[in-house]
């Protein structure tokens, strides 16, 4: 509306937009219906928990995109967070590829006289968006596939972003850079197994759930790394179609209960045991069966093995 005030309806319209095309990104690539429900709850001032909905839609794309190279399919357009995963691995990769996150700089988009002025970032994500793209080419997959064969140094990849000295950045405002901890309520949900919503757009495809194991990656959250546990097996089923807001709730029920945990003396210690070294040398050799060099013959075929010239 071009004269009064936005009205709820209005409000629906771009929070239905704006969840399809730039948080969700569905696979109508445009409005739809699909986010309906969930824009009117956000409009009317619900809750939402918008980060669990972001997670278990990234976690049921990669489980989407696994199932179809497994079968050897095209991917086609399944519709996902590709940004948040790209994200999450400019992130997580930024040593490797020698990127210094600090001194990244962000459109000043607050500024109305001159919007195109770039300012320090504030927070990982904007020093992430803001790193710089590179052509896709067969002779880098190859590369970057030799890497993940052969591991990568602990130096490389186990880091800390909010474990410093002085905060690199000031957001987010829900960690206390004083004592370096997150509040309690985030800091239970990330380090107990938890229930991910998923597929929960409206449509012809059931909703259903992802898993989130903190197991996995417990060295990245500062803990020590035991053997990885599937807390949910044996518990629920895999990915099961949710039928009504019941059958959530008896999922939720199985989540434990972390009240107990005490965690004002909790110091970042990250380590893995041998029992976790020995799970990943048995993990990689059923992941990979050949020497780096097949696989990386087949990614590039002009791929010239630097161990073969010696």
């Amino acid at each position: 509306m071009k004269t009064r005030t936005v009205s709820q309806r209005e409000h629906t319209a771009f929070l239905m937009m704006w969840l399809e095309k730039h948080f969700f990104c569905g696979r109508a690539v445009g409005p739809s219906s699909n986010t309906q429900a969930l824009a009117e709850a956000l409009s009317q001032g619900s809750a939402i928990p918008l980060g669990k909905h972001l997670l278990g839609s990234a976690y049921h794309l990669m489980h989407q995109i696994g199932v179809k190279l497994s079968k050897g399919e095209p991917i086609g357009n399944p519709g996902g967070p590709w940004w948040f995963i790209t994200l999450w691995l400019n992130l997580h990769m930024s040593k490797v590829s020698q990127q210094r996150i600090e001194t990244k700089t962000f459109p000043n988009i607050e500024s109305e006289e001159n919007p195109s002025v770039r300012r320090r970032c504030r927070s990982f994500g904007e020093a992430v968006s803001a790193f710089p793209g590179c052509q896709f080419t067969a002779t880098r997959t190859a590369e970057y596939f030799r890497c993940f064969y052969n591991g990568l140094s602990e130096e490389m990849i186990i880091w800390h972003p909010y474990q410093t000295a002085e905060p690199i950045f000031e957001l987010p405002v829900c960690f206390d850079f004083s004592t370096h901890k997150f509040d309690r309520e985030l800091m239970d949900v990330l380090i107990k197994p938890g229930i991910l919503p998923a597929n929960f757009f409206s449509g012809k495809d059931s909703p259903t759930y992802e898993f989130y194991c903190p197991s996995a990656a417990a060295r990245q959250l500062g803990f020590g790394q035991l053997p990885i546990r599937v807390y949910f097996a044996g518990q629920a089923k895999f990915r099961d179609g949710l039928t009504s807001s019941l059958d959530y709730s008896r999922l939720c029920d199985l989540v434990p209960d972390s009240s107990t945990i005490d965690l004002n003396g909790w110091l970042v210690a990250s380590f893995a045991t041998q029992q976790y070294k020995l799970l990943w040398a048995e993990w990689k050799q059923h992941l990979f069966c050949k020497s780096p060099s097949s696989y990386c013959n087949i990614l590039d075929p002009e791929n010239i093995d630097p161990n073969a010239a010696v």
